[in-house]
């Protein structure tokens, strides 16, 4: 059984890497909330799709077309996406009210492709590229923590969570 760790920390991004990690959010939750919308059913829960191959055959294509996102950060929506609509579904079939799951936070699910840890920064992918922003190292944090329960292990998962900013409007 694999063992999920999160790991908080702050990265030094510059106002480039900053505006490419909330495009590449904005696109990730297109593909999202794309996929809820093509797994529901407003008329059953046994018309909801929850076959993560055969949704993920149906849309990979048209979303990858449709956003500049790497590959794995397409599939990782999509995954995303169809584990919330099963969630739904299960409450569903236990008489709650539920309605189409929707993503709004700026979070996305990265993996050993698409994000690589080093000692002092990380290599995310973005719309534009790779970015990759520096830790803010706290005084009594070791790089060499970031392993599973502290081994020097390496991470197989992250999740970047986006801070919502002032700024214009992105058109």
């Amino acid at each position: 059984m694999d063992v999920r760790r999160t790991a908080v920390v702050k990265l030094a991004v510059s106002d480039e890497q900053r505006d490419a990690l909330h495009r590449t959010a904005e696109q990730y939750l297109y593909c999202a909330n794309r996929t809820a919308d093509y797994c529901w059913s407003d008329t059953s829960f046994t018309k909801c799709k929850t076959n993560k191959r055969k949704v993920r055959d149906a849309l990979y294509s048209e979303l990858r077309e449709k956003t500049d996102l790497q590959a794995q950060l397409v599939q990782a929506a999509i995954r995303r996406a169809v584990e919330a609509v099963k969630g739904v579904v299960e409450r569903w079939k236990k008489g709650r009210r539920v309605s189409c799951p929707t993503f709004t936070a700026e979070t996305m699910d990265y993996d050993t492709r698409s994000a690589t840890f080093y000692r002092r920064k990380v290599s995310l992918a973005t719309v534009e590229g790779r970015a990759e922003p520096s830790f803010i190292m706290n005084a009594r944090w070791k790089p060499a923590s970031l392993g599973a329960g502290g081994s020097r292990q390496p991470i197989t998962q992250s999740t970047y969570v986006g801070r919502p900013t002032p700024h214009a409007n992105p058109n």
